[in-house]
């Protein structure tokens, strides 16, 4: 069993790891390739790239990849 004082030592420690974590997979959530929005969004790829193009959807295109960001979708679905 743990020593309470390096429990007491270890938990900032953990704390900020988990922080870290959780973080990384927000922002992993947060840009969806266009091939992934398209399957969450239940349309094409094809719409997916055309609606970023027009400013119908959040995103950008980063070397000639669309990325769609979620996030801020979610933000205007809530809005509607």
């Amino acid at each position: 069993m743990l020593d309470d004082d390096l429990i007491e030592l270890l938990r900032p420690l953990v704390r900020e790891i988990v922080r870290e974590e959780v973080e990384r997979a927000r922002f992993a959530w947060r840009w969806q390739p266009a091939y992934r929005a398209a399957e969450l969004l239940g349309i094409s790829e094809d719409a997916v790239r055309r609606r970023v193009r027009r400013g119908q959807l959040p995103g950008r295109t980063v070397e000639r990849r669309v990325y769609v960001d979620m996030e801020a979708l979610d933000h205007q679905l809530d809005q509607v």
